[in-house]
């Protein structure tokens, strides 16, 4: 499976980046609650993005989620979700 393919498979993966994008670093327990995501299928989708480097997690708990906007093809999506007024 390609990349882009894996990291953009679910609208919850859509989700999670969306809110990450709005609101900046957010605890799991955040992500969950604003995303409508349950415990399980959020952390599945974490996995994911931070596997492919989209988003990335602090060492410090609780534990904060980032979305990695110097990548360029997160730059790329982000433009284009703007673009649809989705953030």
């Amino acid at each position: 499976m390609e990349a882009i393919e894996e990291i953009l498979k679910s609208y919850k993966h859509l989700r999670v980046v969306r809110e990450l994008a709005i609101n900046g670093p957010s605890t799991k327990y955040m992500l969950q609650k604003n995303t409508g995501i349950g415990p399980r299928e959020l952390g599945k989708a974490l996995e994911i993005l931070m596997r492919h480097g989209w988003v990335s997690r602090d060492d410090y708990r609780p534990h904060k989620y980032r979305l990695n906007e110097g990548r360029e093809d997160v730059g790329m999506l982000l433009e284009l979700l703007r673009h649809h007024s989705y953030i």
